[in-house]
């Protein structure tokens, strides 16, 4: 998996660096512009994501970000793992695919979903024809005058992994009788935020996405007929696709319990629609990779659930994996007390979370092509998954930038426009001056207002700017 490094501060944070800042160069051979660390991902699907991309035109950024939250579905209870005693992460995502209209957002999704859907649909049919032979037993019984009424078998369970637009009753039912985990799809994911108010003042769907968020329960109260249903340890992933200016709506919905913070952004920067049409056709073997994986981990996934049982097995972390994640946290932690920014705190408590999620996913990927049963998370996939954090990190800071942008006047944006990407201090001040004839100690809190937000300070006196123009 790539060879070791001296495990230090200085060197999580250069590996991250390196890892994102080389993208782009080795990307400019495949003629995309994907900011997307996609060496984190096993080799076999590095070839996938980028064979995909350069014969549908597909989005590496989407494309690999919906395959790690359905690998984190296909995974459930079955797999958790544990950073300290107390301390357990569940293998829970919520993903959300951003960009302009036509850039092409659903045909990534669909495209790592097909597989899926098509399990689906083959346990449907399944289905079926049980609850059909069910369903003449039952007429049977009930037909004859000496059959015992109280044994009549309940109906069949319907096995599935996916569930779309559906009540509250209906997602608690379905995942009662798939208790492992599910994945909820929205094709716009202002759906998904809609449903939180689907019905009045009364609803709690709202909270109980909020707690299936941390593996808490979930749960349904019919007050018609005193009918409830309670799952008690939920393990639902949520994956859908938004247009970009509709974005501040889920920024304006945030409230007090930080849902945007929940979500992992993957952000398209593509100026206009995809090229789609080309004379590359996907090769049978690239296409099959993530077939494979698929069925390779439903395998691994199956085999613990009868191992390990409802329990589930324990993912623990290696003692140098261990070093990169704290000390990743403490550098984090210890810049974030300096800025004392209530915004990008609350980032960084759910990043911590999602750093030791994004473990529990990279872990499973490259097991599936080693078949590794330790259970410990090495030094490189830990790094690996400060590498996707980061990643996702930026994308908030990109979208909370774009509001921020939003609410400018029209001297903030003219400045802002005015200034280059990267800029010092003093530049600042010389531009602000010629633009609208401000003075410094204006500009100072210019700058201050929007740093981390349309900003971010390199060094002292030197700035560079969040948002693509």
């Amino acid at each position: 998996m790539g060879k070791k490094s001296r495990i230090t501060v200085s060197g999580i944070i250069d590996d991250a660096r390196r890892l994102t800042t080389n993208i782009a160069r080795r990307l400019e051979m495949h003629e995309n512009s994907s900011e997307f660390p996609y060496e984190c991902l096993p080799p076999q699907l590095q070839r996938y994501v980028i064979g995909m991309h350069e014969s549908q035109g597909l989005i590496i950024d989407f494309m690999a970000s919906c395959l790690l939250v359905v690998t984190a579905s296909i995974i459930g209870k079955s797999l958790s793992i544990r950073a300290k005693q107390d301390w357990v992460e569940p293998t829970i995502l919520y993903m959300c695919l951003v960009g302009r209209s036509g850039v092409g957002k659903t045909p990534p999704l669909k495209t790592i979903l097909s597989h899926l859907e098509h399990l689906d649909y083959i346990e449907y049919k399944k289905y079926e024809q049980e609850y059909q032979a069910w369903e003449a037993r039952t007429k049977e019984l009930r037909r004859s005058k000496e059959a015992d009424k109280d044994i009549i078998e309940p109906p069949p369970k319907r096995k599935r992994r996916i569930i779309s637009d559906a009540t509250m009753e209906s997602i608690c039912r379905i995942h009662r009788e798939n208790p492992n985990g599910l994945i909820k799809v929205h094709d716009e994911f202002m759906a998904f935020i809609n449903s939180f108010n689907r019905y009045a003042k009364s609803s709690t769907e709202r909270q109980n996405w909020l707690s299936n968020f941390d593996g808490g329960s979930m749960f349904v109260d019919r007050k018609t007929d005193d009918y409830s249903i309670v799952i008690e340890k939920s393990n639902i992933c949520v994956v859908g696709t938004i247009q970009d200016e509709l974005l501040h709506a889920i920024l304006d919905d945030n409230g007090d319990d930080g849902l945007i913070y929940r979500l992992l952004l993957a952000i398209s920067h593509e100026g206009g629609m995809q090229v789609w049409w080309n004379w590359t056709e996907v090769s049978a073997d690239i296409k099959d990779i993530w077939t494979q994986c698929v069925d390779m981990l439903i395998n691994r996934t199956d085999e613990r659930r009868r191992t390990y049982k409802d329990m589930g097995a324990m993912l623990e972390l290696s003692n140098d994996a261990r070093k990169v994640m704290y000390d990743w946290q403490k550098t984090c932690v210890e810049q974030l007390n300096r800025q004392r920014d209530s915004t990008l705190m609350s980032i960084q408590s759910k990043l911590q979370g999602y750093a030791m999620r994004l473990c529990t996913v990279l872990y499973e990927l490259y097991a599936v092509y080693s078949d590794d049963k330790s259970y410990i998370v090495n030094e490189d996939i830990a790094r690996y998954a400060v590498s996707l954090i980061e990643y996702y990190r930026s994308n908030t800071l990109y979208a909370l930038g774009m509001m921020s942008r939003s609410a400018m006047n029209s001297n903030e944006q003219d400045v802002y426009d005015a200034l280059p990407e990267k800029f010092t201090t003093e530049e600042a001040y010389s531009i602000a001056q010629d633009i609208c004839q401000w003075g410094q100690r204006k500009m100072r809190r210019y700058l201050k207002a929007y740093d981390n937000k349309l900003f971010v300070r390199v060094s002292h006196g030197h700035y560079k700017k969040i948002l693509n123009e």
